[in-house]
This record gives structure tokens, sequence and C-alpha cells, in this order.
């Protein structure tokens, strides 16, 4: 089984990016998803350790650092690729899809703005931005647009257009109108101080007490954005019920669907962090470019493990009782090691 899962895993990192990389660099990257699906930490020795070959931990160590520091890699141009990989794995409307923006902490004080699809309760990541708050250039809003822009891009040459499911964070009038003017869709929570205008009410959100739909309200009081309203019931994080307000440029029917399928997975990238363990990495040297290769790898385990995940369901009892305790990628972890490749065999 071991032999088949090393087949498979090459043959479709080979498929995907044998035109952005040299055999040698396809080849590191492919060890590198394997040492990244085998354990629980992604530190430079750990990911050493597990580098699936027979030479020493020594000359494994150098190779991996050598691929990190390699400045021929880059890994944005790359990102079309991960899409391309997870389009051909989920299942999305003819000419929409729902993509996640989030903003996640990463290792070393280091911030990052993160594009993920929904899938099998978690999310599949294919683009990020990384930054530090005390050394941003510019300003974090243009990241922010430059980014969603980015993203928005990406979708068009696949022919998709995005719904984007946003947070708090992003509820900015701004946001909203480069969305406009992207075409894009949007789906954004909205906190319960926000100034609203609708037909026979004017003030907080707060004092608007009801589950409903509103079409063509005015957000906020200065500017007066013109947007869909939608509330719900839903759950705070103690598990308390709370009314949960969303504004949409779209029609009604999305506006639910859209917030419970995004707490639904709001800990995607918690599989990245805890699973593969992305957090207790500690880099000293060119930090930014080794820390985003490494994220690059992190998603891309991810969206291998997608690929894996049928075949591990059919393993899944040699591991846990219940599927449904495990994110897909915890339990193609769980099986990667403790059944196609126990003991440490990597072959």
């Amino acid at each position: 089984m071991s032999h088949k899962v090393i087949k498979q895993i090459r043959r479709l990192l080979r498929r995907h990016f044998h035109r952005q990389l040299l055999p040698t660099q396809l080849e590191n990257l492919c060890c590198l998803v394997r040492a990244v699906l085998y354990g629980k930490s992604m530190k430079i020795a750990e990911l050493s350790r597990r580098w699936p070959t027979q030479i020493k931990f020594h000359y494994c160590q150098r190779r991996l650092l050598r691929f990190l520091a390699n400045r021929r890699i880059v890994v944005a141009p790359l990102f079309d690729q991960l899409l391309t990989m997870i389009l051909a794995r989920v299942s999305c409307c003819r000419d929409h899809i729902l993509v996640i923006i989030d903003e996640t902490d990463l290792p070393n004080g280091y911030q990052a703005l993160v594009a993920a699809i929904p899938f099998l309760g978690r999310a599949l990541h294919f683009a990020f931005a990384t930054f530090q708050y005390g050394t941003i250039r510019g300003s974090q809003n243009q990241i922010e647009n430059d980014f969603f822009v980015f993203v928005h891009g990406l979708m068009k040459l696949h022919g998709l257009s995005p719904i984007f499911l946003l947070d708090r964070g992003y509820a900015d009038v701004k946001i909203m109108r480069l969305l406009k003017r992207l075409s894009a869709g949007y789906v954004i929570r909205v906190s319960q101080g926000v100034w609203v205008e609708l037909p026979g009410y004017r003030g907080r959100l707060s004092g608007l007490n009801q589950v409903g739909d509103w079409q063509n309200i005015l957000y906020q009081q200065k500017v007066r954005e013109p947007v869909n309203l939608h509330t719900c019931w839903g759950k705070d994080k103690s598990g308390n019920p709370e009314l949960i307000y969303l504004i949409t440029n779209r029609g009604p029917e999305i506006g639910q669907f859209s917030y419970e399928l995004r707490m639904w997975i709001e800990e995607g990238f918690r599989d990245a962090k805890s699973t593969f363990g992305l957090n207790e990495i500690r880099l000293k040297v060119d930090i930014e470019a080794r820390l985003g290769r490494l994220v690059f790898g992190a998603m891309l385990s991810a969206i291998v493990a997608a690929y894996l995940y049928d075949l591990a369901r059919s393993y899944a009892l040699n591991v846990t009782k219940h599927v449904s305790d495990l994110s897909f990628v915890r339990l193609v972890v769980e099986v990667y090691r403790n059944v196609w490749f126990a003991g440490g065999a990597f072959g």
C-alpha cells in the first residue's frame, strides 16, 4: 500500500507542477509533502527526520534547507496550480464559487491573509499573503485590497465568479465597493453596533431584534452603502443563542446558508497548525521566504490529503471508531502514519 500511495502523490504533483518546477525541485516538494503528512510537527529537525530517503539525517536536513532557501522557487505563481487541484476535487456551481478570506497567525510573528474553498466541513487553502504588523509597507488595507484583486483574478482564469465569505473584520464599505467594482459577490457578518436604515427603522442593528430579510437597505450612517440584510439565529463561542447579522450583495437565499457554511469551516486552518504542526516552526534566517514555502507545503499537503481521503476511509476503522470524529486531513494523517507507513518505513 505504501508504494501505491507514493505513486499517487508523485503522479498528482507531477501532473500539476511539472511545468513550473525542475525535476529535482519537484522531487523535493514531493518529499516535503510526504514528511508533512507523516508527522505532527513542521520543525526543520522533525521534517528532516521524516524526509523519505535512506540518507542520513544530516544530509536530509541539508537537502530540506537548500530547498527552502531556493530563491528560484517563488510560491505566488504556484497558487493557480493549487486552485486547479482543488477545483478538480470539489463540486461547485457552473459560474460561481464560495471563497473564504480570513486572517491567521503564523510563526515568527507573521500574519497571513488566506483564501480557501470549503471542503468536507473544513477548507482547502490555495493562496496567501504574509505580513508583519510592525513592518507593513503601505497599509494593511492595501494588502487586503491587493489580495482580493489577486484572488478574484485567479477565479476569473477558471471562468468562475467568487462569492466571498467574510467575517466582521472585513465589514468595511471600502471593501464592499471594491468587490462591487470587481463584480464579485460577498456575504459579510457585521456587528450589532452598525447603523442601518430600512423601511420603518433607522438606528443600530442591535435595535433590530428580529429575524428576516431586507433588500436595498442603507448601511452605515455617513457613507450609506446600499446592501441586502439577512438576520438569523446562531450561537456564540460559548454555545449561547445570538442573533446574527449578515449583509450581502446577493439575494437573501445565500445569506444564512453562507453564514452556516462559514462558521462550519472557520477552523479550516487548524489542520495546518495542529495536525501538521505548522505553529511549531521557528526560523532564523530569510524568514519570510522560507516560511512562505513551508506554508505552501502545508496547504499543498492538505490538498493531497483531500485526494487521499477516499482511500483512507477504507482503512478508517484501524485508527478511529467513528470517521466523523476526525477532519478529513486528520483521518488521512492517522491512516498515513499508522497503516500505510507504520513504523516509519517510507520506502
